[in-house]
């Protein structure tokens, strides 16, 4: 562009580089966009990955497989606030000393036999339990957790979550986190 008053070449200047820095930040966002929906796929992938690693699991108890309907990480996260939060940390096995807990550390709880965080004394119930955490057991265990191992120092509100949509949300939550 070329003007002959030096005051309408700055406006139409500023006008085009302002035009310009738009189509910018708008690919930008468009950018960001695509690589929060590719994690979000990586992460779903990592997910089903780890529900197949554990899926072979072969113990002397049966197992139910199966969850009615599929849980929803952001429910499973204020399930968890709600209702295990008060007694349990999502540690990995380790103790912290400023927070008394009464319960165990969950991190890392899948894949992992049952009563074996060795920064927690577990009920005898729960030391001889015979299976590894799995999302499916966790699902049932939430359901009624004394019923499921009696002798179990799991102290659900109500006795455990009845809702069941409660139970797939804290299953997935922590089938994803822990």
């Amino acid at each position: 562009f070329f003007f002959n008053d030096t005051a309408t070449t700055e406006i139409y200047t500023e006008q085009i580089v302002g035009s310009v820095r738009c189509v910018q930040e708008t690919d930008q966002i468009e950018r960001e966009d695509e690589k929060g929906q590719a994690k979000a796929e990586v992460s779903k992938q990592r997910l089903m990955a780890k529900k197949k690693k554990f899926q072979h699991i072969d113990e002397s108890e049966p197992e139910k497989t199966d969850i009615p309907i599929d849980g929803d990480i952001l429910g499973g996260s204020r399930v968890f606030m709600r209702n295990c939060a008060s007694c349990h940390s999502l540690d990995y096995q380790t103790p912290d000393k400023k927070v008394v807990r009464s319960g165990p550390a969950l991190g890392g709880v899948f894949g992992r036999k049952v009563g074996t965080d060795s920064f927690y004394k577990y009920s005898e119930a729960m030391s001889n339990a015979n299976f590894t955490w799995t999302e499916p057991r966790l699902y049932h265990f939430l359901q009624a957790p004394k019923q499921y191992i009696p002798g179990s120092m799991c102290q659900i509100k109500g006795g455990g979550l009845e809702d069941e949509s409660d139970r797939a949300d804290l299953a997935t939550v922590s089938y994803t986190h822990l």
